[in-house]
């Protein structure tokens, strides 16, 4: 218990060093270098797949298993666990394994099938949400990368100063935000293996269970582990994206609406036409970008909706076996 402390300590001195690096010397101090790196990010979790801009814009993402390890790897693990966590619920026991009913007598908790079932439908979504963004970006269709490549050649010049400190400001508090939930998340990821680890070797120690059916589950459980943080990671980040992308689109559709409400530049015949081609201009672009995110937030929105529900229907019946 006392390695698990020092652990836990380490990882909140972490995140409080980085948090305490990231509000006094913040690298990203234009939207363009926020955009990039945000980019390589979404790339890197959700994406699975690594390209450059060039890339995407002339059609010329090398479709090697070199560039697609990393998405052929981490979806064969999740289709794997998948598979094995089907086979498992509906399982009896065996010399390799242990049943479902098995476990919940060693850890004491009944309905462990409803937590199994809930990992089996969160993946799937998170795995047909991949594949969905995934054929978009093969295809050269994906309004995501529209978005940001619109996003990452917009003139800084165009938004007010205060406009842009709040940008800048509202960026750093979502990554802050960000580090302290993959703490939290990181910590009870942490307990849950530990906690794991312990009730199997009680029961080999026990002669619960054998040293096969030990090395199994543990095993398994660590990819389970592994694919319920990336789940936790892919809507981290898509959460990050999205909040961004919505405050820069609101900052200039907010600026937009005080230029309109305060322009006093009616008597002037020609330059108010300039400045009604510059509306009109800035009201296309900002209605092309509400498009193109309205099409990826939609789907984003009925995944997460769907997968909150599932938890939390499965959380309550969960709940229920045990008071």
């Amino acid at each position: 218990m006392a390695g698990l402390r020092m652990l836990i300590e380490n990882i909140v001195v972490f995140v409080i060093l980085k948090i305490a690096h990231l509000i006094w010397s913040n690298p990203e101090t234009k939207i363009s270098e926020i955009i990039y790196y945000g980019f390589r990010y979404f790339q890197y979790f959700i994406l699975r797949i690594n390209y450059t801009w060039e890339e995407y814009q002339l059609h010329r993402i090398p479709r090697t298993y070199r560039r697609l390890r990393q998405a052929i790897l981490m979806s064969f693990n999740a289709w794997l666990v998948i598979i094995f966590l089907v086979i498992y619920i509906y399982s009896e026991d065996s010399s390799i394994w242990i049943s479902v009913k098995y476990l919940e007598k060693i850890v004491d908790c009944q309905r462990l099938d409803l937590l199994a079932t809930a990992i089996i439908i969160l993946l799937c979504i998170g795995e047909l949400s991949w594949f969905y963004f995934f054929i978009q970006v093969i295809n050269y269709k994906s309004p995501i990368q529209s978005m940001a490549y619109k996003t990452l050649l917009f003139d800084e010049k165009r938004l007010a100063a205060n406009y842009h400190r709040h940008l800048i400001i509202y960026h750093l508090f979502i990554k802050i935000a960000a580090y302290i939930f993959a703490a939290c998340i990181g910590i009870g990821v942490i307990i849950v293996c530990v906690m794991g680890i312990y009730f199997l070797t009680k029961a080999y120690f026990y002669n619960q269970i054998t040293s096969v059916q030990l090395l199994f589950c543990l095993m398994i459980f660590f990819p389970i582990c592994f694919e319920v943080c990336s789940l936790f990671v892919l809507l981290l980040v898509g959460a990050i994206a999205a909040g961004f992308i919505l405050e820069f689109l609101k900052i200039r559709m907010k600026q937009l609406y005080i230029f309109l409400k305060h322009d006093e530049s009616s008597k002037n015949i020609p330059k108010m036409k300039f400045f009604w081609n510059c509306i009109q201009k800035e009201y296309v672009e900002l209605y092309s970008e509400v498009a193109l995110l309205d099409k990826t937030i939609s789907f984003a929105m009925y995944s997460l909706e769907t997968g909150s529900k599932i938890l939390s229907i499965t959380s309550c019946i969960f709940y229920s076996r045990h008071v």
